[in-house]
């Protein structure tokens, strides 16, 4: 009876085991299969997302003017020609032509070779003219889009980054920049990149390949548009503060990362392109540009506030949002390092261009921080009051405001035609001055 009874709980025993195995590995396959549904769900929600804004964007090619005028358009064109005619060997010249010719100066420089060689590759494909120029803003605002979101749900839930995206997509600037023959949104494309692999280095682990892919963007960012080399200043302030503030350690390649690597791999290509007889001529011309030229005095100057007032014009909710939130940021005793750098990123980088020509086309990657940081502080302010309904309602606002800011951009850049969104233009075309 004892020898049976032993018997019988070992029976027992090997049943509940196999009982909560089997138990384990349904909940297991049920998570999955959960998980599974909730990524196909997002990604078609990402994709009718992108469908929408392409469309939307798509719509404005018809009846586009370009400027075939003396102006960035045509300028870009013809770099662009240049060097699917005369190749890469001969681009010592237009460096000496620049520096020597005053009407050259009033406009475009050839350090932006990067831009130039991406424009000569899309005229390749599509033909020498405007077209293929604004084609490849319209990718890279595609491009764009897609790693904004790629990176945004690393560090946010899946209905934040959905949200961001929208709010993101129909951009007024973001829309109106895709469909010009203009270095504005592949310029917008590279420096986001570099700085959201910047932040993967700050946040997650390193290694020696995410450092080689972060200096590779980053140089390529400054050789698209040499203003990018302003993020430097960004990249440093968030190390010190990763060290002071959030006490966590930084290394020497961190720093030389920032501040070494890339601009020694854009000083190797300006070398191998024969430009470096006349870097410091050029950089001195750039220094004086936005004091000389009679159209930056004109339309590019003004007080410090000035992008604060052209974004509440273009976008008005998500300015007075992402403000809101850098406020209850400072009055919150928890802060996830993600946001604080965000919030950091929009102050540091709204100052940073204010010292130069002052045009929101020129601090399109604004964008990035003022509505991830607007979707943050709807979902703030409605998980305080409304629990339940939080989430609906965080996402009818973000839905209101990205109708609200399609209609600025129809209006604005389609309906009246703006080509250069600088004050005077925005402040005439919604009537706050005859």
């Amino acid at each position: 009876l004892s020898r049976y009874s032993h018997s019988l709980k070992k029976q027992i025993q090997h049943n509940k085991k196999c009982y909560m195995i089997d138990l384990a590995l349904i909940r297991t396959i049920g998570f999955r299969v959960s998980e599974d549904k909730g990524r196909l769900l997002e990604n078609l929600v990402f994709l009718l997302i992108g469908v929408c804004a392409l469309c939307a964007v798509s719509s404005g090619f018809k009846g586009l003017n370009f400027f075939e005028q003396p102006a960035d358009e045509i300028i870009y064109l013809r770099y662009c020609d240049y060097i699917n005619h005369g190749g890469l060997g001969s681009y010592g010249l237009l460096f000496k032509e620049y520096v020597q010719n005053s009407q050259l100066q009033l406009f475009p420089n050839p350090l932006r070779v990067g831009f130039f060689i991406l424009g000569a590759c899309f005229s390749r494909i599509f033909g020498s003219g405007f077209v293929s120029l604004a084609y490849l803003s319209l990718f890279s605002y595609c491009i764009f889009l897609a790693s904004c979101f790629y990176f945004a749900r690393k560090y946010f839930s899946a209905k934040t980054s959905l949200l961001f995206l929208l709010l993101l997509a129909f951009s007024p600037i973001q829309m109106a920049m895709a469909r010009r023959a203009l270095i504005e949104s592949t310029s917008t494309l590279f420096v986001t990149l570099s700085l959201w692999l910047f932040l993967d280095l700050v946040l997650r682990k390193k290694s020696p390949l995410r450092y080689l892919v972060f200096v590779l963007i980053y140089g390529f960012a400054i050789l698209v548009k040499e203003t990018a080399c302003l993020l430097t200043v960004l990249f440093l302030a968030i190390l010190l503060l990763q060290k002071f503030l959030f006490k966590k350690e930084i290394s020497p390649a961190d720093i030389l990362c920032v501040s070494v690597f890339p601009f020694a791999l854009v000083g190797l290509v300006y070398l191998a392109l024969g430009g470096f007889p006349y870097i410091g001529d050029m950089f001195r011309i750039m220094a004086t540009l936005s004091k000389t030229v009679p159209y930056a005095l004109l339309f590019n100057s003004g007080p410090w506030f000035r992008y604060i007032i052209d974004y509440l014009i273009l976008s008005p909710w998500v300015t007075l949002l992402s403000i809101g939130f850098i406020f209850s940021l400072l009055a919150s005793k928890e802060t996830r390092p993600i946001e604080f750098y965000l919030a950091l990123t929009l102050i540091l980088i709204f100052f940073l261009f204010d010292l130069f020509a002052k045009n929101v086309r020129y601090a399109m990657i604004l964008d990035i921080p003022m509505r991830l940081l607007s979707v943050l502080m709807l979902e703030r302010i409605f998980s305080q009051r409304f629990v339940r309904w939080a989430s609906l309602l965080a996402a009818a606002c973000v839905f209101m405001i990205a109708s609200f800011d399609y209609a600025t951009f129809y209006n604005l850049f389609l309906k009246q035609g703006i080509y250069d969104p600088v004050s005077l233009m925005l402040f005439k075309a919604t009537r706050l001055i005859p």
